[in-house]
């Protein structure tokens, strides 16, 4: 069993990882409020709206594909298709190829009654960013790359420092 003991990278590492992560959580938590908030119209939840906002971005979607790309079990994917498709908000249909297929698309009811999803996120967005300036948007943006770059590098560092221990 691995073992990394943070305390012995150095400096106050430990102090930086759980505040990063706190902060991670608490942005997590006010954008799902701030989205239910915006979409509060809707009576969806943020799960259920993240299915919408990827059927908005393509015609027909698999469900399977849907369990893929949000990262949730092919049951919690059926239960959420199952709720928006009480709701009339989305369709489910059947491949005309192969029956066992079953794809979700956007009702025309939800189409009419929303519109463009994107648009809307968008909107919620602009919104937020409108009460700030350029700076504080450009410090945002600065730090979410700096974020992501870390990220993306994280297999490189935890491989690097297995291997010096």
């Amino acid at each position: 069993m691995l073992t990394i003991n943070i305390l012995t990278m150095g400096g106050n590492k430990m102090n930086d990882s759980t505040r990063i992560m706190e902060l991670l959580k608490e942005v997590n938590s006010l954008m799902d409020k701030g989205l239910k908030n915006y979409f509060s119209d809707c009576g969806i939840t943020v799960t259920q709206l993240a299915v919408v906002n990827i059927l908005g971005k393509r015609d027909m979607v698999k469900l399977n594909e849907l369990s893929e790309e949000l990262k949730i079990t092919p049951t919690a994917v059926s239960l959420i298709v199952n709720r928006l498709e009480s709701q009339g908000l989305i369709e489910r249909v059947r491949s005309k190829e192969d029956k066992r297929v079953v794809y979700a698309k956007l009702s025309d009811k939800f189409k009419s009654t929303h519109g463009n999803l994107n648009n809307n996120i968008d909107g919620f967005l602009a919104l937020l960013l409108g009460s700030k300036n350029k700076e504080e948007i450009q410090k945002i943006f600065d730090g979410l790359e700096i974020l992501k770059t870390l990220l993306e590098s994280s297999e490189k560092i935890i491989s690097t420092h297995i291997k010096m221990n």
